[in-house]
């Protein structure tokens, strides 16, 4: 039997990973040079004084675990007899995975009988989060290893993340625009949505003009990329201090698809908040598959 790991990139809900038995790896971020975890949501009140905090000028990173971080969450499985699976957010987003072999190599010299298996979600925040909750779920129901990596390999393509940012300097800062069009974007008033590209890194998707326009712009990027699969699954709306707009974003897709859907309402964790920014919208569900 295997033990299911997933990590707070996720950003799935505390609440989901407690259901599925979810050990979920926390990655550190650093605010105004003190280390913190994501709790997933637990405390909902801690996320909202992270992006007044970013507002006011803190200054906020993300970091890497280090070998000895993963031989701290991997070794007392191993020496328990059991195995692990690990689904995680995306490797093009993050340098931590060298570390994390790094560990398994010590690990595998010590433990040779014990598996270690891993899958990449090629996604991040709940583009991950709903590729990770399906998955759990398998495992919670006994479905093996192997068929749940399968699973996740045909599944998390058609997985949409889209993410309409507010200040272009978080993302000039992480390196993802130019200081150039940085500087005319807040000129013109327009507002970059960055989605989840098929390996698994953001890129530019679109630009709309103004924050009024990004809530029908998400809903007809929903409407136009749905599949008969689309509602079978919860539809994601996420904030990073705009909940007035999340709740609008929330009623209009109700108002286009019907008022039984469900729809997860979340803040947007630490990690994507780093580089996107306090005033993030975002909206993630299943639909057609990523072109590129």
């Amino acid at each position: 039997m295997s033990r299911f790991f997933c990590d707070s990139n996720c950003e799935l809900n505390y609440k989901e990973c407690e259901k599925y038995n979810v050990t979920v790896i926390k990655m550190p971020y650093t605010q105004n040079g003190i280390e913190k975890f994501y709790d997933m949501g637990r405390d909902s009140e801690a996320m909202i004084n992270f992006y007044k905090g970013m507002r006011a000028g803190d200054s906020v990173v993300t970091n890497a675990l280090n070998p000895q971080d993963y031989i701290s969450y991997f070794e007392p499985v191993f020496a328990a007899g059991e195995d692990i699976l690990y689904v995680h957010f995306s490797s093009n987003l993050s340098g931590t995975f060298t570390f994390m072999h790094q560990a398994l190599e010590e690990l595998h010299a010590k433990y040779p009988d014990r598996q270690f298996k891993y899958v990449d979600t090629k996604g991040i925040s709940m583009s991950a989060g709903l590729v990770v909750n399906e998955a759990a779920k398998m495992h919670a129901n006994g479905v093996p290893d192997d068929d749940i990596i399968k699973f996740v390999e045909s599944f998390r393509d058609k997985v949409r993340c889209f993410f309409m940012v507010d200040d272009l300097d978080h993302l000039k800062k992480g390196g993802r625009i130019s200081s150039t069009t940085a500087f005319f974007g807040r000129l013109l008033g327009i507002k970059p949505v960055i989605a989840v590209n098929k390996s698994g890194k953001l890129e530019k998707a679109d630009v709309v003009k103004g924050r009024r326009r990004a809530i029908d712009y998400f809903v007809n990027k929903l409407d136009k990329i749905k599949t008969e699969e689309t509602f079978k699954y919860p539809i994601v709306v996420l904030h990073a201090d705009c909940g007035d707009e999340c709740d609008q974003l929330e009623k209009a897709i109700r108002d286009k698809f019907g008022a039984d859907i469900e729809i997860w309402h979340y803040i947007v964790g630490p990690t994507i908040g780093t580089h996107c920014g306090p005033g993030t919208l975002a909206i993630c569900f299943v639909g057609k598959e990523r072109e590129s």
